[in-house]
């Protein structure tokens, strides 16, 4: 029995890979990785600037509230 018994999937999935040299293959899917985790990153520190935006948005109208009240 081989060692990548139910991985036949996988293994269907890289087999068109097996045309190309193994380093190109490695780099390729090296920077795809790389790309992905820049994105998101990217996303993550987005997700920050908002989310501090509406809480001082949100103290400011909590603030003008107050002293208007």
């Amino acid at each position: 029995m081989s060692n990548w018994a139910g991985m036949d999937w996988l293994l269907q999935f890289f087999a068109p890979l097996g045309a190309y040299p193994r380093w190109f293959v490695i780099i390729c899917v090296g920077l795809v990785a790389v790309g992905a985790l820049w994105l998101v990153a990217k996303l993550i520190k987005w997700t920050i600037h908002l989310v501090v935006l509406c809480l001082v948005v949100g103290l400011v109208l909590f603030v003008a509230a107050w002293l208007l009240g």
